[in-house]
């Protein structure tokens, strides 16, 4: 599963995303790989991550923010990948 956390400062939803993973019985590197990769709203990386995770053919790419969102339903477009995202609280 590939994790895009594209500004530092809400980072934490993906430790929130890994925890009710976990409470829904994931296990990382049992039954799930993480493949976390953190930039501060750079849109060339952005796009190099997300290039990377349509490569390794990931199940599954959780994103954010909106920016991030956006470039990631682009480079999965035309793939089986689907995008998810967090929703404010």
């Amino acid at each position: 599963m590939g994790i895009l956390s594209g500004l530092s400062y809400v980072a934490e939803a993906a430790d929130g995303f890994k925890a009710k993973m976990t409470e829904l019985g994931y296990v990382e590197g049992k039954n799930i790989i993480y493949d976390h990769q953190k930039t501060d709203f750079d849109m060339a990386a952005y796009k190099n991550i997300l290039t990377k995770f349509v490569a390794d053919k990931v199940d599954l790419v959780f994103v954010f923010p909106t920016e991030a969102t956006q470039e990631a339903k682009a480079a999965t477009q035309g793939t089986n990948i689907p995008v998810v995202l967090p929703l404010p609280a």
